[in-house]
């Protein structure tokens, strides 16, 4: 009889070390899918940034295309008059 609950105690034991097991394994693919969730909240919030960050960049280089633009069309009349030799005193 003794063998017997010898068997019985080490199966409540193996038992006992399964479940456990388990319930990490439960808090394992818990922690993973928040994980998950939170690394695609993040991607898309980067995503986000990053189109505004293209956006800004556009804006900037439209501003910057004028800028030059307006900068040559305002000295394209005194290099026409540079060009001319035409000497003007203050």
């Amino acid at each position: 009889m003794g063998s017997k609950n010898e068997v019985i105690s080490q199966l409540k034991r193996r038992l006992s070390q399964i479940e456990l097991e388990r319930t990490q394994l439960q808090d394992n693919v818990y922690d993973a899918e928040q994980t998950l969730r939170t690394a695609a909240k993040d991607r898309e919030y980067l995503n986000i940034y990053v189109k505004a960050l293209h956006a800004a960049f556009e804006k900037v280089r439209i501003l910057n295309e004028f800028l030059v633009m307006s900068h040559i069309t305002t000295f394209i009349p005194l290099l026409y008059i540079h060009s001319l030799n035409v000497h003007t005193y203050n």
